[in-house]
């Protein structure tokens, strides 16, 4: 019940971060993509390390 109200919260804040043309998209149940269309190598990295990802 709570779940699609969670994610939907995470996601409004993801894009918040990452802006522009980027896009967080669902995929499956609780997974998630990032699509970093307007990012360079430098750009993208500073992401991922952003989310703690590297």
């Amino acid at each position: 019940m709570y779940g699609n109200s969670i994610l939907s919260w995470t996601f409004r804040k993801i894009k918040k971060v990452i802006g522009g043309s980027d896009q967080i998209m669902r995929w499956g149940g609780d997974e998630s993509t990032l699509r970093l269309a307007s990012s360079d190598r430098s750009k993208t990295n500073m992401t991922v390390e952003r989310f703690g990802l590297m």
